[in-house]
């Protein structure tokens, strides 16, 4: 019985150098930036998986494009995955090692990560930047729409782009924010595979 006992130690003593105690948490955070312009990117999104793909856990940049995601510590490969429309998706395998765990108590400070966007020469994308009109300074959290659907918010700079498909050739597109009075823009769109910079935005405060 004794022995059963001092080999049942040593298995859960294997097991812990191995896959790590179950209540080891690391937290994994960073930045995710325009390749581009080097700007921060909001509302990207960060996916964490077991190598099975098994236990994902996901969150979403704020407006420094900063992320701060936790997950339980596997000494083994792990996928950690960064999207954001209209940019390719990155899928980077990571593994931790027992060492950096401890060395850094399980704070993992990742190097920024660059999106690039998604060209194609079935697409055209739109990009430009709204501003205050009492000040000319960027417009954060914007909410622009297509046709009336949202479908992004602008960045930390007031800036935006949006993709569209093959076929598109006339689009309205609306900004709107709590504050400020709603925009509505028709745009002819140019041929595809282009990227359009277009004029700032100039939205104006709601008088109280």
């Amino acid at each position: 019985m004794k022995m059963k006992k001092i080999l049942l130690i040593i298995e859960c003593a294997i097991c812990t150098m191995i896959y790590g105690c179950a209540n080891d948490k690391v937290t994994y955070e960073g930045y995710v930036r325009d390749a581009e312009t080097g700007e921060p990117l909001n509302e990207a999104t960060i996916t964490f998986l077991t190598k099975e793909e098994k236990d994902a856990v996901t969150v979403q940049t704020n407006l420094d494009g900063y992320y701060k995601i936790v997950f339980p510590y596997l000494d083994s490969i792990v996928n950690i995955g960064y999207s954001r429309n209209p940019y390719q998706s990155i899928l980077k395998e990571t593994k931790i090692t027992r060492k950096e765990y401890e060395n850094t108590k399980g704070n993992i400070k990742s190097p920024d990560v660059m999106l690039n966007i998604r060209y194609s020469p079935n697409l055209v994308h739109y990009r430009g930047r709204v501003i205050d009109s009492s000040n000319q300074k960027p417009i954060p959290g914007v909410q622009v729409g297509i046709s009336g659907a949202i479908v992004c918010t602008t960045t930390k700079a007031g800036k935006y782009i949006l993709e569209f498909y093959i076929g598109k050739t006339k689009q309205k597109i609306s900004f709107q924010k709590e504050g400020y009075a709603t925009i509505e823009h028709d745009t002819i769109l140019q041929p595809l595979g282009e990227i359009m910079m277009v004029p700032d935005i100039v939205m104006q405060k709601i008088k109280k």
